[in-house]
């Protein structure tokens, strides 16, 4: 989903064609702010926590997970054009010229 579309009637996105959700504002937050209903959290595959005070761990245990499509599509490329370079037995690849 492509959190940064925003319309003011139904319809679809216009990257990807899916269906737009709507959302609820509720005043009593701050502005801009949203109310997800049940389903949507679902969908979204939203989980949240309670903050606390305490001790995080031993250093280097995660603290979160962040999701990135632009990302993860770059490093498909990236693992394509290795694969496709191991294919080619290590020889030069102009990826200009696979564009």
């Amino acid at each position: 989903m492509h959190h940064q579309i925003r319309e003011d009637k139904p319809g679809k996105c216009p990257i990807c064609g899916m269906t737009l959700i709507a959302v609820q504002k509720n005043p009593e937050l701050i502005k801009d702010g949203i109310i997800l209903s049940d389903q949507q959290v679902q969908l979204g595959n939203i989980r949240v926590d309670s903050i606390g005070k305490g001790k995080i761990g031993k250093k280097g245990d995660r603290l979160y997970d962040l999701y990135s499509e632009e990302l993860n599509n770059a490093k498909q490329e990236y693992i394509l054009a290795l694969e496709k370079e191991k294919i080619l037995d290590h020889s030069i690849v102009d990826f200009k010229q696979l564009v």
